[in-house]
C-alpha cells in the first residue's frame, strides 16, 4: 500500500470543484483502507459545507457497499473550526480545567459582563475621564455618545486581543504597536522650537491687533463671524501652556480666515494671519501628537487586557463559553498539555482544511498543532488567495501564500461552473488583476450557452441607487419576458429562464432594498433578508393582541385592534366608544378577553397559539396580497416565543428580564430585535416565505454570494467602495516564515486619528495597499458567480464627480484589470471582448411596468386547494388495523362461540367513557394473563381506580380465561401487546399492537380483548363482523413477519361476558 502524501496544497480558483476533489480524495483513502472514516479531521467554513462533505463521502461509500464505514463516518471530526474546537473542549473538559456542561453565553450576558468588567478596569476608567481630549465625541449619524464610541472601540480591541490567545506579552504588544505608529507618523522636530515659533506669531498678531476687528470693517455675516473666530482662537493660543497639548487648536490656527487682497481687511492683518497659519501647519512635525497617540494606544491595550482578564474570569465563574473560547482554550490546551495532544493525535489519521484563505492565525495554529509533531499526519489544504475576503474576521490570506511558498502545490486547473465563453473573459480579468498569482482555468463545463456571456449597463450621468435599480431590473424583466434559454444543471437540458436563475449582488445590503422594490414593481418575486420584521403588519397585530391579553385595560392595544382589519370599527368609532362609555367595544376584544380568562399558568407560546387559533390569524392572512410573507413572519414570532421560554433564566436576568410573562417577553423581544446576534447578524430580518422558490430572484451581498452560483448574475453597486477610515485596528503579524510559532509574532496594529489632516492622509495611505488587494479579491468573487452571463453596472460618470471616486470598485477594476468600455464592448488589458453595452444618458430612472402573469393559486391555505372528485381507489401510505372497523368482515369459515367464565360488570367512579373502561380491562388482562403472581400488583397499576371489592371479579375473569386457554392450546409462549410493523399487499405500512399472540409448536393464534356489551347473539354477530377486518390485518402482518409458522386462528375475547369467539384463518 503506497504512503499518503504528507501535505498537499490545492490552490483552487472559483468553480474549480474543490469540494468534489476533497470528497473523492477522502473517499478513495477510506475505500483503500488508508484512513479509518472515524479518524478523519476535516475543517470547513460553514456547517452547510461540512454536512455536504459528509453526505457526499457517505453516498460514495454506500454505493461501494461499505455500509459499516459509512456508519462510522458519523464519528469523524468533520465540522466548522468552531464546531471542532467545541468538540475538543467537550471531550477534554477536565484536562482544560473547565466544566463539561458549559453553556453558550447569551447576548444579554455578554453585554452585562462587558459592562461589569469595564467598570472594574482602572485603565478603562482613566480613559473615560479624558474622552474629549482623546478625540471621542457625539456621532450625529448613529446617535452614539462619546462613551458609546469608546466602549465599542475598546471591546473591539479586546476581541482582537482574545484572538492572540495570550501568546505575546502586554509589554511587547505596546512596544510593537507604538513603533508602527511612529514609523507611519514620520519625522519630528523639537517641540519647544515649534511651540515658540507659533506662540511668537500669535503674540505678534495680537500685539498689532489687540482687539476684535470684526466690527471695525464692513464685512458680510459669514466673513465677519470667521474674523471674530480668528480673534477668539488667537487669544486662546496666547495662554502659556495651551499649545503644549491642544492639537485641535493648532489645527484650527492653520485654518484661520484671511483675504489675499488688502480689502476689506488691512494687508498687515492678512500678513500676520498667514504667518500664524504657516507656523501652525508645522504641527505635522510636532512630536506631541505622536506621543499622545502612542500613549493612548498603550492605555487602550492595557484597558483591553484588564477587560479581557476580568471577562474570562466572570465567564469561568458562570460556566459560560463563547465562539472565541472554542478556539483559544482548545489552542492553549494542546499547547500546554502535550499528553492531551498526543492522545487526540491517536484519534486521527488525516487532516483536511477547506477555505484555507479565510483562516485566522489562531484557527491555523490550532489545526497546525495537530501535525507539527512527528509522525505527521497526511494533510490536504484547499484555498484560494484571490477569494480571501474575510479579513474583518481576522482571517489572513498571507498564511496560504506562505504555505504555498514553503510547500509544493497542486493547483486545480479546471472550471466546472462557467461556460467556455464566459471563462475566456474571467481568465483575462483574473490574469490582469493578479498577474502570476492567477492560474488560468480550463473550461470543463459540458454545456454551450445561448446567451451573451457579458453585458454592460453603462451610465454617462450620475444615478441614484433607485435609478440604477430600475435600469438593471428592466433588463432582467426583458430576459424573462423573451424567455432566454439557460442550461438546467440538474436535468442537463436547456430551458426558459426563470427568476430563480438570476442573482443581483451588491457590496452593501442596504442597497439591495432598491432592487427588491424595483423587482416587486415589475411583478417579479425576490428573496432578500430584509429588516423590519418587528414592524411587519401581522407581527404588530399579534403584538397588540398579546399586550391586550396581558392587560385588558391597555387602551392603546384596544384602540389599535378595534380600528385595524381584525376589528369591526374605525379609529373614530373606537375613540368615541372610549370617551362615552369608558371602554372600546369590539368583537375581537371580547374574543381576546376570553383568551385572557383561561388558566393563568400558560406559557407565552401557549397563549400566542390560543390567540392565533381564536382569531384564525392564519386563515385571515391567506387573503392578504403578501400572505406568504405574513405567514413566515407569524411563524417566526411563534418561534421567538419558544426561544424565550427555553432561554436560561440566568441569561434573561442578566439582561434585566425577570419572570416569564407576556410583558417580560415583549420587552425581551424588542431589545433582541434592536441588537445583533453573536455572529453580528441582524435579528430583525424578515424570514423567507419559502425555502425554495424557483421564480424568485436572489438578492445578496458580494460577501454572502461567495460559494454560490447562478446562470445569470448582475454585479451591481460598482460605485460603492472600500475607503480606509481612521481610527483603524487590526491584528497583524511580524513574521510568517516559521508557521509553528506564528502566534508569537502577533500584535495589534492601531492606526490612530489625528487633528492634522496631513497626518491622517499619511495613515490612510499606509492602509491603501491592503485596501486595494481586498478590493481586487472581492471583485473577483463577485465576477465569478455566474455560469452563463454577467450583467455589469458601469458608472463611467464617476471621474466627472468631485467625490472619492478613486476608491470605488469601478475605479479599482479599471485600474487593476485595465478595463475600459469600447465601441465593440469591453477591453481587458488590451484584449477585446464583444458584448452588448447599454448607455444611460439620463439622470433619472425609468418607469417599470409589471408584466402580465398567469394567475396562480396561493401557495398555502384552503384557497390553494382545487375542488375535484377524489380518485378511486387510493392506496393509503399507512394503515392502522383498528381503523378498519368500517370494512366488511363476514367470516369465511364457521365461528365457534365458547363460554369460559361468568363475565362481570364494573362501575368505575369518574370513568363514564366506554373506551376508557375498555383500556382499564385490557390493561388488567395484559398484566395478569399467564402471570397469576402479579395479582397483588393490579391495585397499584390502576392507582386506586378500582375498589378492593371490584378487583376480585377481574382476578376471576382472567383466571377463567387462562384456564380455558391452557385446556385448548399447548402454548410454548405468549406474546402480550406484541408490536407489528409490516407492508400489506397494496404496499401500505401496517402498524399496531396485538393484545395477545399464543404460540404453539406448529401455529400462531391471535387474541383480541373486547369489552363491548354483546347481550344478544345478533349483537355479537354484528360486532364480530366489525372487528374481523382488524384481526385479519393483524394476521396478515404477523404472517409476513413470521413465515416460519402459520397463523391458524383469530379469537375475540368478550371479557364482560366470559365468552370467546374463534374462527380459522
Amino acid at each position: 500500500m503506497s504512503e499518503l502524501p504528507k501535505l498537499t496544497i490545492h490552490p483552487a480558483g472559483a468553480g474549480s470543484g474543490k469540494t468534489y476533489k476533497i470528497q473523492k480524495t477522502l473517499g478513495e483513502w477510506v475505500k483503500e483502507g488508508k484512513v479509518a472514516p472515524e479518524k478523519i479531521v476535516a475543517v470547513t467554513y460553514t456547517e452547510t459545507a461540512a454536512a455536504e462533505l459528509v453526505g457526499r463521502i457517505r453516498e460514495e461509500l454506500v454505493q461501494e457497499g461499505m455500509l459499516d464505514e459509512a456508519f462510522r463516518l458519523e464519528s469523524a471530526y468533520i465540522s466548522t473550526i468552531h464546531g471542532f474546537g467545541r468538540r475538543i473542549l467537550q471531550e477534554f473538559a477536565f484536562d482544560a480545567g473547565i466544566s463539561p456542561t458549559l453553556r453558550k453565553i447569551s447576548k444579554d450576558e455578554e453585554t452585562m459582563l462587558a459592562g461589569k468588567v469595564l467598570a472594574g478596569s482602572p485603565s478603562a476608567v482613566g480613559l473615560m475621564e479624558t474622552l474629549e481630549e482623546d478625540g471621542y465625541g457625539f456621532n450625529f449619524g448613529t446617535k452614539a455618545t462619546a462613551e458609546d464610541g469608546f466602549r465599542k472601540r475598546l471591546l473591539n480591541i479586546t476581541d482582537q486581543l482574545r484572538s492572540l490567545s495570550g501568546a505575546t506579552s502586554p509589554e511587547w504588544l505596546e512596544e510593537r504597536t507604538g513603533k508602527k505608529i511612529a514609523d507611519v507618523y514620520g519625522g519630528i522636530e523639537d517641540a519647544e522650537t515649534l511651540k515658540a515659533a507659533l506662540l511668537r506669531a500669535v503674540e505678534n498678531t495680537l500685539e498689532a491687533f489687540p482687539l476684535d476687528i470684526s466690527n471695525t470693517y464692513e464685512l458680510k455675516a459669514g466673513p465677519k463671524k470667521k474674523v471674530w473666530n480668528n480673534y477668539r482662537l488667537l487669544k486662546r493660543a496666547s495662554r502659556s501652556t495651551t499649545l503644549d497639548t491642544d492639537w485641535k487648536l493648532w489645527h484650527k490656527l492653520s485654518q484661520l480666515h484671511f483675504y489675499k487682497k488688502d480689502k476689506p481687511l488691512p494687508q498687515e492683518y492678512n500678513d500676520h494671519i498667514v504667518k500664524v497659519i504657516a507656523t501652525a501647519e508645522r504641527l505635522v512635525y510636532h512630536p506631541g501628537p505622536l506621543a499622545d497617540a502612542q500613549e493612548h494606544a498603550a492605555r487602550l491595550l492595557r484597558a483591553a487586557g484588564e477587560t479581557l482578564a476580568g471577562y474570562e474570569k466572570e465567564k469561568g465563574k458562570r460556566g459560560l463559553l463563547d465562539f472565541m473560547d472554542m478556539l483559544s482554550i482548545s489552542y492553549r490546551l494542546f499547547k500546554e498539555h502535550p499528553e492531551v495532544l498526543a492522545l487526540f493525535r491517536r484519534r486521527m489519521e488525516c487532516l483536511v482544511v477547506d477555505e484555507f484563505q479565510d483562516t485566522s492565525p489562531l484557527q491555523f495554529s490550532l489545526v497546525w498543532s495537530l501535525r507539527k509533531t512527528e509522525p505527521t499526519v497526511p494533510a490536504i489544504v484547499v484555498g484560494d488567495v484571490k477569494q480571501a475576503i474575510m479579513g474583518f474576521q481576522n482571517a489572513d490570506e498571507r498564511l496560504l501564500a506562505e504555505m504555498s511558498n514553503k510547500y509544493p502545490t497542486s493547483p486545480l486547473e479546471g472550471n466546472w461552473r462557467s461556460s467556455p465563453e464566459l471563462m475566456r473573459w474571467i481568465n483575462q480579468v483574473g490574469g490582469a488583476m493578479f498577474h502570476e498569482g492567477y492560474t488560468a482555468l480550463e473550461a470543463k463545463a459540458k454545456f454551450r450557452s445561448s446567451m451573451e456571456p457579458l453585458e454592460i449597463i453603462a451610465a454617462a450621468e450620475p444615478l441614484k441607487e433607485a435609478a440604477w435599480a430600475s435600469y438593471t431590473v428592466n433588463r432582467i424583466q426583458e430576459l424573462i419576458a423573451t424567455k432566454q434559454q439557460v442550461w438546467d444543471k440538474k436535468l442537463n437540458v436547456p430551458r426558459d429562464i426563470r427568476g430563480g436563475d438570476i442573482a443581483i449582488i451588491c457590496y452593501k445590503n442596504k442597497r439591495l432594498t432598491f432592487y427588491a422594490e424595483a423587482l416587486r414593481k415589475a411583478g417579479i418575486r425576490c428573496r432578500l433578508e430584509e429588516e423590519g420584521w418587528l414592524d411587519s403588519r401581522i407581527v404588530q397585530l399579534a403584538w397588540q393582541c398579546l399586550a391586550y391579553v396581558a392587560d385588558p385595560g391597555d387602551r392603546h392595544a384596544a384602540l389599535y385592534l378595534a380600528s385595524t382589519e381584525l376589528g369591526t370599527g374605525s379609529l373614530q368609532s373606537a375613540l368615541t366608544g372610549l370617551m362615552e362609555g369608558g371602554a372600546v367595544g369590539d368583537r375581537i376584544l371580547e374574543k381576546l378577553e376570553g383568551v385572557a380568562e383561561r388558566p393563568k399558568d400558560r406559557t407565552v407560546d401557549a397563549i400566542l397559539d390560543d390567540i392565533v387559533t381564536t382569531l384564525d390569524l392564519y386563515g385571515t392572512i391567506t387573503g392578504w396580497p403578501d400572505g406568504a410573507e405574513a405567514r413566515a413572519d407569524l411563524l417566526k414570532l411563534q418561534d421567538e416565543c419558544i426561544q424565550f421560554m427555553t432561554s436560561s433564566r440566568e441569561a434573561l436576568s442578566s439582561g434585566g428580564y425577570y419572570g416569564s410573562g407576556i410583558k417580560t417577553f415583549l420587552a425581551w423581544l424588542k431589545a433582541k430585535m434592536e441588537a445583533t446576534d453573536s455572529a453580528g447578524r441582524e435579528n430583525n430580518t424578515r424570514p423567507s416565505p419559502s425555502i425554495i422558490d424557483e421564480e424568485a430572484v436572489q438578492l445578496m451581498t458580494w460577501h454572502k454570494s461567495k460559494g454560490g452560483e447562478w446562470p445569470v448574475v448582475a454585479v451591481c453597486g460598482m460605485d460603492d467602495g472600500e475607503f480606509p477610515r481612521l481610527p483603524n485596528t487590526k491584528v497583524d503579524y511580524d513574521d510568517f516564515s516559521d508557521l509553528d510559532t506564528i502566534m508569537d509574532h502577533a500584535w495589534v496594529r492601531i492606526h490612530p486619528k489625528f487633528s492634522s489632516k496631513e497626518k491622517n492622509d499619511a495613515f490612510v495611505e499606509d492602509l491603501k495597499p491592503e485596501s486595494h488587494e481586498n478590493t481586487k479579491r472581492l471583485l473577483y468573487v463577485a465576477l465569478t458567480r455566474a455560469r452563463e452571463k454577467v450583467i455589469l453596472e458601469w458608472p463611467e460618470y464617476l471621474p466627472k464627480t468631485n467625490g472619492k471616486w478613486q476608491g470605488t470598485y469601478w475605479a479599482e477594476f479599471c485600474r487593476a484589470a485595465k478595463a475600459e468600455v469600447t465601441p465593440k464592448g469591453m477591453s481587458i488589458k488590451g484584449v477585446e471582448f464583444s458584448c452588448p453595452v447599454s448607455t444611460i444618458t439620463l439622470k433619472t430612472g425609468i418607469e417599470i411596468e409589471a408584466a402580465s402573469t398567469e394567475s396562480s393559486l396561493p401557495v398555502f391555505g384552503r384557497r390553494a386547494i382545487r375542488r375535484s372528485t377524489m380518485p378511486e381507489p387510493l392506496t393509503p401510505e399507512a394503515v392502522r388495523p383498528s381503523s378498519l372497523h368500517n370494512d366488511s368482515g363476514a367470516a369465511g369459515t364457521p365461528r365457534e362461540d365458547i363460554r369460559y367464565g361468568k363475565g362481570f360488570a364494573i362501575d368505575i367512579p369518574g370513568v363514564d367513557d366506554p373506551m376508557e373502561k375498555g383500556k382499564i380491562l385490557h390493561r388488567a388482562f395484559e398484566l395478569l394473563s399467564g402471570h397469576p403472581e402479579r395479582e397483588e400488583l393490579l391495585a397499584g397499576a390502576f392507582e386506586g381506580l378500582l375498589a378492593p371489592g371490584q378487583l376480585k371479579p377481574v382476578y376471576e375473569a382472567v383466571r377463567a380465561f387462562d384456564s380455558w386457554l391452557g385446556s385448548r392450546f399447548t402454548a410454548i409462549t405468549r406474546h402480550a401487546e406484541l408490536p407489528l410493523l409490516a407492508l400489506d399487499a397494496s404496499g401500505s405500512v401496517v402498524a399496531g399492537f396485538t393484545d395477545l399472540v399464543v404460540e404453539t409448536e406448529d401455529a400462531l393464534w391471535i387474541v383480541d380483548h373486547k369489552s363491548d356489551q354483546v347481550k344478544t347473539d345478533e349483537l355479537l354477530e354484528e360486532r364480530f363482523n366489525i372487528y374481523l377486518p382488524q384481526l385479519r390485518c393483524y394476521a396478515d402482518a404477523l404472517a409476513a413477519a413470521r413465515p416460519d409458522k402459520p397463523v391458524k386462528g383469530l379469537m375475540l375475547n368478550w371479557v364482560s361476558f366470559g365468552k370467546i369467539s374463534v374462527v380459522g384463518r
